[in-house]
Order: structure tokens, then sequence, then C-alpha cells
């Protein structure tokens, strides 16, 4: 049926509250739902086009995405201390801990840290909000990674500072982060990512919070190359020093 006063001259006045009000019942839903088992393995996730977070399709880009990453961190350190924010369920904290890294994660989801510890009893895991003030003295790691993590955080100044105070100062800092050049938000179906930024807008963010860019790499750096990010996926590795 049609609704008169929803129509009306004057709801006019009243429709913007009105949808305010929707938006509002709309993030509380998103924040009640953010990072439970149905984020990564339930048939809204984002992962489910990839078989759920554990799929094939998702090992198979862990396996390349894991060692690019070790690429760029082995120039730098081969051993220390390493903290992993946003581990999930833990593949990259194992990947690094038999690298030689002695290894902790930790994530914002309950059911992800479960899923880890299930997964890896041998390694420590602890479910901390990198937003918030960590668990961990200052100074405490030498190498800090988060994938795919900056761009959930809502508090992204107070989330980088935190990386900031638990790093030593010679340590340094590997996020990997979606680059609106080549992943344009149109094509983001994650609801809970809240920023959209190309590189030279990051890296203010990055100034701002004391760090400086020491390299930043694509990957698949091909898929840049011959546009096939549009059909997958593409990111861009940015490693950053305190200042």
């Amino acid at each position: 049926r049609k609704c008169y006063l929803y129509n009306s001259t004057l709801a006019g006045f009243l429709r913007p509250a009105m949808e305010q009000l929707k938006d509002l019942n709309i993030n509380r839903k998103l924040n009640v739902m953010e990072y439970t088992q149905d984020y990564y393995e339930g048939e809204s996730s984002n992962y489910s086009l990839f078989g759920g977070y554990d799929g094939f399709l998702l090992k198979l880009t862990r396996f390349f995405v894991h060692r690019k990453a070790w690429s760029i961190i082995r120039k730098y350190k081969t051993q220390g201390k390493l903290l992993d924010i946003g581990c999930a369920y833990g593949f990259w904290t194992k990947f690094s801990r038999k690298k030689g890294f002695s290894s902790m994660g930790c994530d914002i989801s309950d059911f992800a840290i479960s899923q880890a510890r299930k997964r890896f009893p041998d390694l420590e895991f602890f479910q901390m909000d990198i937003q918030k003030k960590l668990g961990f003295p200052g100074n405490e790691f030498d190498v800090v990674t988060a994938f795919d993590v900056l761009e959930h955080c809502k508090n992204l100044d107070g989330a980088l500072q935190e990386v900031k105070r638990v790093l030593k100062p010679d340590g340094f800092f590997l996020a990997s982060i979606p680059d609106t050049d080549f992943f344009p938000p149109e094509n983001d179906k994650d609801p809970t990512h809240v920023w959209h930024m190309n590189f030279p807008e990051w890296k203010k963010v990055f100034h701002r919070n004391n760090f400086r860019v020491e390299e930043t790499h694509v990957f698949p750096w091909v898929f840049k190359k011959t546009r096939l990010y549009k059909l997958y996926w593409c990111i861009r590795f940015v490693l950053l020093r305190p200042k």
C-alpha cells in the first residue's frame, strides 16, 4: 500500500530524518554481525564466492600473498618478534613462525581467534581491537603486519598510533591496503570497509601518524598492468617505518 505520509509534502521535511534512522538501524545490524562466523563462512559472506574463507581459491591467493610479503620482510629482518594484526585464522602467523620469527596474532573477532587457536595450538592468539590499546608493552615488536585490516578501522589514526607504540624504534610495519586507482569502491562488496583511498591519500594518513613509506608494491603486478584486477583482485603492500 502507498504511504501517503511518506510521500506527502510534509514528509519532505521528515524524510531525511527517517532515512537517517534507517541507516542507523542498518549500521547497528552491521556492528552486531561484524566478524562473526557469518562474516567468514556464511552465505552472505564476502568470501562465499571463493568457497569461504578457507576455500581453495583463497588458499591459492594466500599462497602467493604470503610469499610476496616474505620477499619484502626478509630484506630487512629474518628473525625477531612479529605481531600479526587481523590474523583471522592464523595462516600468516604460522607462515612467519616457520620462517624463523617469534610470531603471535591478534584479531577483533572472537570467532576468528577460536579458529586460529584450533588450527595452530602451538601459537599465541589474542582477541584485541587495534583501534583501542593493545595488551602489549611499548617497543615490543620488531615487525608488525596488518593485511587487509586498515580499511576496516573507523579510528584509523588511533590504530596507526597503536601500531607505532608497540613497534620498536628500528622495527617496521608491513600493511596491505586497497588502492582505489585499481580497486574502485563500486567493486568493493565488503560493508565493513570504511576507507576507500588512492595511494597518495593513504600516504598522507601514514605521514600524519609519523610513519614514512620505505617501499610499496602492487600485487599481483601483472593484474594491474593487464587490468585483470577488474576480474578478481589486486592490493598494494606498503612497508612503513616510524619517523
